[in-house]
Formats: C-alpha cells, sequence, structure tokens
C-alpha cells in the first residue's frame, strides 16, 4: 500500500488534505451530480480510519492497546451520532437563521457543514503535521 511505501505519517496527511479539497467541492457544488461525484471522490480518499487504526497499533503496547482502541471506538461512535446532527441543524442555514439569509448560503445551501467539517479537519491535519511521528520503521 501507499502507506507502506511512503510511510504513515505522509499517507495520513495526504488522506486529510484530498478529505479537505473534496468535501469544498461537495460544499460548494452546483449541482446533484456534483454533489455525488464529490462525495464519491471525498469517500474514496479517506483512508483516515484505517491509517488511524494502524498507527495506533504500532505505536501501542500490549498493555495499553485494548484502552487506546476503546477509546477510538468511542470517538467514532460519537462522530456517527454527533456528524450527522450537526450537519443537518447546519444544512440549509438561509432558512433556518436570519443572519445567514443571504445569497452566499441560499446558493451554497450545505456549504456551512461542509466549513465545520473542514475546520475540523484543519486541526487535525495541523496537529498531525506538527506533532504526529512515522510509526513505520525501515
Amino acid at each position: 500500500s501507499l502507506a507502506d511505501r511512503w510511510g504513515r505519517r505522509p499517507a495520513m496527511l495526504s488522506s486529510l488534505a484530498l478529505t479537505m479539497v473534496f468535501m469544498l467541492f461537495f460544499g460548494f457544488s452546483r449541482s446533484f451530480v456534483w454533489a455525488i461525484i464529490a462525495r464519491l471522490l471525498w469517500g474514496f480518499s479517506a483512508s483516515v480510519i484505517s491509517l488511524s487504526k494502524t498507527i495506533l497499533s504500532e505505536s501501542s503496547t500490549n498493555r495499553n492497546m485494548a484502552r487506546v482502541f476503546s477509546y477510538m471506538g468511542v470517538v467514532a461512535g460519537l462522530g456517527r451520532l454527533l456528524g450527522p446532527a450537526t450537519g443537518g441543524l447546519l444544512a440549509q442555514p438561509a432558512q433556518k437563521f436570519a443572519a445567514f439569509d443571504t445569497a452566499f448560503f441560499r446558493e451554497f445551501p450545505y456549504v456551512l457543514p461542509v466549513f465545520v467539517s473542514f475546520g475540523v479537519s484543519l486541526v487535525s491535519f495541523v496537529w498531525g503535521f506538527f506533532c504526529l511521528r512515522e510509526t513505520i520503521h525501515r
């Protein structure tokens, strides 16, 4: 795999960067077809979860591996619960919130939840860039 050839860190950062690009592509889609294409590309570029599990298994010990993976399960569950709820709340803000009733948000009704998701991904990317160590040793 690319993570074996390039290393886990570059693969993770590349995956996060592509995810951010395609999520913006989705948020700024002007038609249903382009939204579907953007979402497919977004899904194909998102190897973050599998890379995270690999990095966690390579950087944890037998003593803390169960705890580390249980934390990941809890966080993934919270993401599956809060992500769609937040996206649904923030979608079509021009119709829901007077402060967002602008031409921009009327033209791009799904860009606000994408901006929030982009922000979370950007924080992850910056943290990974400065703090994530390579776990594959050659």
